[in-house]
């Protein structure tokens, strides 16, 4: 503390926590800690975080689509053409890496500019003072790993249930595409869905929507909106329910971890075996 503050008649607590050090090494609870709010608790400015959140999002998913939509009929490979598209299969996973690289650069960059925590928080590794405690690592990677095989009970259970009510959900047409390919296609689809697709999504809509909105306006609000969200993206209503499930199971596993290493894994593990089942039945 200052020279200059010690000669003052103050109570001890005058200054609450306190410590030494500028906001950005951690202490003055600056940083990634500052304004963190109540689970719980609304707080002003949620039209304001809305809004943001469904700029952010729609940025981010429409922006790198549109060179693979505008480009795509230029020098495209006949032979891995995606049936009723002018785009090649090529062309649809430099997409997929390109959007998920996205996803990760602005959930990181949002998450530090707006005080909702550090890379290293994002991935569970340090601890949080208050209600929500972080999960360390071992406990987030089991933790996903039970939260993979609710999400891929769930979404079978929920798949039958809509075959049996004759609402059979279709996998999307360029997924179909990708695991009937030839040659290494079908690999590149199991490695960009169980491995890099789920560490941007992940980031984007759990670490920074969820997050944002949960300091904006609670859980409820937060749930509800990064869910529908999540599921609206995937542009596939034959399987609107299914995402729903997967939405607010992930959502689930950030919130009581607060880290992103249970969500990833549960999100890389319900993708990795969908994906590895569907290669097989094809």
């Amino acid at each position: 503390m200052s020279p200059i503050l010690d000669h003052l008649d103050l109570p001890p607590d005058a200054f609450g926590d306190l410590r030494e050090g500028p906001p950005e090494s951690g202490g003055w609870r600056g940083g990634a800690q500052a304004g963190r709010a109540q689970p719980g608790r609304a707080q002003p400015g949620l039209a304001r975080a809305l809004v943001e959140v469904l700029l952010v999002i729609g940025l981010c998913v429409l922006l790198p689509a549109l060179p693979a939509f505008l480009l795509g009929p230029f020098g495209q490979d006949e032979t891995s053409a995606v049936a009723g598209t002018s785009l090649d299969l090529q062309t649809i996973a430099w997409t997929l890496l390109l959007q998920s690289t996205l996803f990760v650069s602005v959930g990181l960059l949002l998450r530090w500019r707006q005080g909702l925590g550090s890379p290293a928080e994002v991935a569970g590794v340090v601890e949080v003072a208050g209600e929500r405690l972080k999960l360390d690592v071992p406990g987030q990677l089991v933790l996903g790993a039970l939260g993979g095989i609710a999400a891929l009970i769930g979404s079978m259970m929920l798949g039958l249930l809509l075959s049996g009510l004759g609402a059979e959900p279709a996998e999307q047409g360029w997924i179909m595409d990708f695991a009937r390919s030839g040659g290494l296609w079908p690999m590149v689809l199991v490695v960009l869905a169980s491995g890099v697709v789920p560490v941007g999504e992940e980031l984007l809509f759990r670490g920074y929507a969820f997050e944002r909105l949960l300091r904006a306006g609670g859980p409820t609000v937060a749930y509800c909106v990064s869910t529908c969200l999540f599921a609206a993206v995937h542009v596939n209503p034959s399987a609107i329910l299914i995402y729903l499930y997967l939405g607010l199971v992930m959502a689930w596993l950030y919130h009581h971890s607060h880290g992103l290493l249970a969500p990833i894994t549960a999100h890389a593990i319900n993708n990795g075996v969908a994906f590895a089942l569907l290669l097989a039945q094809t």
